[in-house]
């Protein structure tokens, strides 16, 4: 073959690069397009109309024009998850993905109240209500979460704490912390006595900050909290308390707020059934006294 028809040959796969065309594989001819390729495994996937997931064939299983084809593509692929893929496939993947995350986080919320987990402390006379830990969200190096906590003493006091957290690398010295709503609704609480530590987590003697800012909160508040946790997407603020106002941005994640709704949910049931048992004991109390 000389060099105008590979040049010839070239143009013309580099033009039907991204349509199907027909791939002979183990002698049987199939109507498939290109959508990965990894070179260092010799190993190539070609993506049917009428399939959802690719079919992964070894390199040596194409004939020897097939192969040629996906070197010839090899310059166009980008890597997606460890395959290489096309970039409209690629940026195609991506958005599926994005939208099976954000879906799969934000579900319709449902109380469960298997997922509360209680622990007496008969030191205090006090009964603490929490889910599991929601995991914090992880940006880069630094890690935020807001979490809440419900309270229940001997003298059948509820009570919740909502609380901000923070890990990194850098200083926030947060004392503010605020909620902002997909409704426009903005929450915000100040810890006069906000708590900062230095860890050192790892033998590479990184230093690490440990930031964490409560506040107890009112039925008033935690009706407005409500509000903004089932708005849909909500965004935190962690404000310094320090000269220059220092600031930080992130995007609570579906799972921490199911986590907080379910704390606010069980407040709703616990406070129920107390004031149910204390209506119930108040005529026998009278009973008594006659």
């Amino acid at each position: 073959m000389n060099r105008l028809q590979n040049l010839t040959l070239l143009c013309a796969m580099m033009a039907i690069s991204l349509h199907a065309r027909p791939w002979t594989v183990n002698g049987k001819t199939i109507q498939a397009e290109l959508v990965g390729y990894a070179p260092d495994k010799k190993l190539v996937w070609l993506l049917q109309k009428w399939q959802g997931t690719p079919l992964k064939f070894q390199l040596d299983n194409l004939d020897l024009a097939s192969q040629r084809y996906v070197v010839f593509n090899d310059a166009g692929l980008v890597e997606y998850k460890g395959i290489m893929f096309t970039k409209e496939e690629k940026e195609k993947r991506e958005k599926a993905d994005k939208q099976k995350e954000y879906q799969k986080e934000n579900q319709a919320y449902v109380f469960d109240p298997a997922r509360i987990r209680s622990k007496r402390d008969d030191f205090t006379d006090v009964t603490y209500y929490e889910t599991e830990k929601a995991p914090a969200v992880e940006e880069y190096k630094s890690s935020y979460a807001v979490r809440m906590t419900l309270y229940n003493s001997g003298t059948n006091d509820v009570y919740i704490s909502i609380r901000g957290s923070y890990s990194g690398e850098d200083w926030i010295f947060v004392n503010k912390v605020t909620l902002l709503g997909a409704n426009g609704e903005k929450y915000r609480f100040e810890d006069e006595d906000p708590r900062h530590e230095v860890v050192n987590l790892d033998v590479l003697n990184e230093v690490f900050v440990n930031e964490i800012a409560s506040h107890i909160i009112s039925e008033k508040d935690m009706v407005q909290i409500e509000h903004i946790l089932l708005s849909g997407k909500v965004r935190v603020r962690f404000s310094s308390n320090s000269t220059d106002g220092h600031t930080v941005d992130w995007e609570m994640r579906g799972y921490q707020k199911r986590s907080c709704l379910d704390i606010i949910n069980a407040y709703k049931r616990l406070k129920a059934a107390n004031e149910k048992a204390k209506a119930d004991t108040a005529p026998k109390a009278a009973q008594r006294k006659e």
